[in-house]
């Protein structure tokens, strides 16, 4: 969890109510090695669905694997 989240985060306050949160991470190795995206774009989820449920868009995480680039 980044500092900014944390720092709006005070007891009693709505999860809702924290600003959008992205992370962008670009790497020299393969994270995901079975996937053939050079970019991929992760958030929350109901696990018990499988459903974006739209209450936990505020987390983004950006992943850009530079070994995948071809030339």
């Amino acid at each position: 969890m980044s500092l900014n989240v944390i720092n709006q985060l005070s007891e009693g306050k709505i999860f809702k109510e924290l600003k959008r949160t992205i992370s962008i991470n670009i790497l020299d190795f393969n994270f995901m090695p079975i996937i053939p995206e050079v970019h991929n774009c992760y958030k929350i989820i109901n696990t018990s669905t499988g459903k974006d449920d739209k209450l936990h868009d505020i987390f983004k995480l950006y992943y850009v694997e530079l070994r995948k680039l071809t030339k």
